[in-house]
């Protein structure tokens, strides 16, 4: 629900992560798991999804924000970025 949306954006947003997953971010907010995927349908082309795999050597699928994601990326990937979207 959009009651969670900026909760939700922050902690997506958190320094200390670079990617989150659901399971993640609903337990550092104390908010149930489809609370956050609620919000996470609202927030659609702002994020950016990935797979991964957890602890437990789960695959899961791990968020951010393309804003979070282009400001922790280094020049390196930002020029990589930028040539692969001219090259599509």
């Amino acid at each position: 629900s959009t009651e969670f949306k900026e909760a939700v954006v922050g902690a997506l947003e958190n320094p200390s992560f670079r990617y989150r997953t659901v399971v993640g971010i609903a337990a550092e907010l104390g908010i149930p798991m489809d609370a956050v995927k609620q919000v996470l349908v609202q927030l659609g082309d702002q994020l950016v999804a990935r797979p991964a795999r957890t602890a437990e050597d789960k695959d899961v699928v791990a968020y951010t924000t393309r804003r979070h994601q282009f400001s922790n990326m280094s020049v390196d990937e930002r020029l990589l970025a930028v040539l692969r979207n001219r090259a599509w």
